[in-house]
């Protein structure tokens, strides 16, 4: 509703009529901030003139005209009732500069000491966690230390005969009820322990040993810590390297994918170095190309490779085992020349650090002896398979699934030589190895029995070639998906097998398979391809199908 006044002359007759949005004009304001600005004081100083009530009025005109100068002022006016808040209001207006500086001021002052608070909390949990780390460094040594007495011949270990020189395992077997009873009031220095020995079991090839004290670890690091703390996340690493090893490939699924999320985003926050989140991308790219699936396992060797460049120099070779696994993916693809050069690559790098990764040389060496194989490249192969199995003896790890796989490659490059006796010696003790250590699943396991069926086979013992063979055909199938080209490899030498027996309709469809499968994941130019064409001409000529052998034969490279 729109508030009218009409204003009249002194004899009454009207002049006209004024509006607030006329007086908004002259004011050069809007209605709404005018009313307000009216509101308030000036609302209770009128509403007093009036009051009817003499003794709540003023008491003079004085005193009214004061009333009006204090509210001018910005002053608490008598018309008003005197509260704190009412008052405060009025000062705060009138010093509006002075009180947001000094609510400045004030804000500063707390947030600087709420920060100092902070900080000396975050200071002193800092101080408790390094005294806690201390005590447990200390602990740990002096257990450690207690172990290491053990070499003493003046010592001597339960169920250990005097004289007798005392092993790793020989200590490793004694620290379990050592742990139970001295360390049963300590649980974080006793999870620590139990990881090491964890740890030692498994570089000795014990692995059903080292599961137990991994995973006796890791369901104390859980109750301790929780599955995210750094100390829990330290013996998940070692344990899905052991299930690598055991070739428990669903066991090291479920904790990668644990694993991987939780490496980087702690590496994105800083909480986990460069170097450690490429250690697990470049383990479990292992298991991604074991599965078949080379184009993710190399996605996460490349993801690798990224952090490599930020490491610092110490730290820099663990590229080096990247490259050694990247090349790995680039022969399982087909590109054997490109694979050697990273080999190489690696092998130089590890030369390069004088020893201070003997392991990974020796496993860079086996896998160029390997690839120098499928090339033909036989001489240079077999050198640097057997300074492989020279670093792997220096370091006595004979039991170790690294050093039996030397000794299957040897096998096969002996073979190739036709050095048969040779070849089945080396062959066999890498069974033998592959046993000690509990990895029969591990992949090459069935590498070394395709090799000893084929070596069976060319030396006349072809029934127990076959069953050789079949088994190894058995664990490959069950062990990688439809299509992987070492079953491939395999299924073509059981049909090399049976070629010998005559039986050429079985053979077929063993060579056809072997042969697509080879050709759609090698290409048709790789080595063990060409191979397998050869298997089929050799066995349509045996056949006495001479259009098809030579329909196979058409397809064979030119030779050089």
């Amino acid at each position: 509703m729109t508030i009218v006044e009409t204003v009249t002359a002194s004899d009454g007759t009207p002049k006209g009529t004024i509006t607030p949005e006329m007086v908004s004009q002259v004011r050069h304001d809007q209605p709404d901030k005018l009313r307000r600005k009216l509101s308030g004081d000036l609302d209770n100083i009128v509403l007093m003139a009036l009051r009817k009530e003499p003794q709540r009025r003023y008491n003079s005109a004085e005193q009214f005209a004061e009333d009006l100068r204090r509210h001018l002022e910005g002053l608490p006016v008598i018309a008003r009732q005197d509260t704190f808040t009412y008052r405060s209001s009025k000062f705060i207006r009138r010093h509006r500069a002075g009180v947001v500086a000094a609510a400045l001021v004030a804000l500063s002052l707390i947030a600087g000491m709420g920060s100092a608070v902070w900080q000396a909390r975050i200071a002193a949990q800092q101080r408790d966690a390094v005294r806690v780390e201390k005590a447990k460094a200390e602990s740990i040594n002096d257990f450690l230390m207690g172990l290491l007495s053990f070499s003493n011949p003046e010592m001597s270990l339960p169920n250990i005969q005097k004289g007798h020189e005392v092993t790793v395992r020989d200590v490793l077997d004694a620290t379990g009820p050592l742990i139970k009873r001295e360390l049963a009031d300590q649980p974080e220095v006793k999870a620590a322990i139990q990881r090491t020995i964890g740890n030692s079991y498994s570089g000795i090839g014990q692995y059903d040993l080292a599961e137990k004290y991994l995973r006796l670890a890791l369901e104390s690091d859980l109750r301790l810590y929780g599955e995210n703390h750094p100390e829990t996340v330290k013996c998940l690493v070692p344990l899905v390297t052991l299930m690598m090893n055991k070739a428990d490939s669903a066991g090291a699924e479920a904790l990668y994918q644990k694993l991987i999320p939780i490496y980087r985003r702690q590496q994105q926050q800083g909480k986990v170095k460069a170097g450690e989140l490429l250690t697990v991308l470049n383990g479990y790219s292992v298991l991604v190309r074991l599965r078949g699936n080379l184009k993710e396992s190399e996605a996460l060797l490349r993801e690798a490779l990224g952090l490599a460049a930020s490491l610092p120099a110490t730290e820099r070779t663990a590229s080096a085992y990247v490259r050694l696994n990247l090349a790995l993916v680039r022969a399982d693809q087909g590109d054997l020349a490109e694979a050697v050069q990273m080999n190489r690559a690696a092998v130089s790098e590890y030369r390069q650090i004088q020893g201070r990764e003997p392991l990974k040389l020796g496993m860079s060496l086996t896998a160029l002896g390997d690839e120098l194989t499928a090339l033909n490249q036989l001489a240079e192969a077999e050198a640097d398979l057997r300074e492989g199995e020279a670093i792997f003896r220096k370091l006595i790890i004979e039991a170790h699934p690294t050093f039996a796989t030397n000794l299957c490659f040897q096998g096969n490059l002996f073979y190739r030589k036709g050095e048969y006796v040779e070849a089945e010696k080396k062959t066999r003790r890498s069974i033998e190895l592959y046993h000690q250590s509990g990895a029969e699943a591990y992949q090459h396991y069935a590498t070394a029995l395709t090799t000893l069926g084929l070596i069976l086979n060319r030396t006349d013992r072809i029934a127990q070639a076959e069953a050789t063979l079949r088994e190894a055909v058995n664990l490959r199938t069950r062990s990688f998906p439809k299509g992987h080209y070492k079953t491939a490899r395999t299924l073509g030498a059981l049909g090399e097998c049976l070629m010998t027996q005559h039986r050429y309709d079985e053979a077929e469809g063993l060579f056809l398979t072997s042969y697509a499968d080879l050709k759609a994941s090698q290409g048709e130019q790789h080595p063990t391809t060409r191979e397998a064409l050869q298997h089929l001409v050799a066995l349509y000529d045996a056949w006495g199908k001479t259009a098809r052998a030579d329909e196979y034969r058409a397809r064979l490279p030119a030779e050089k």
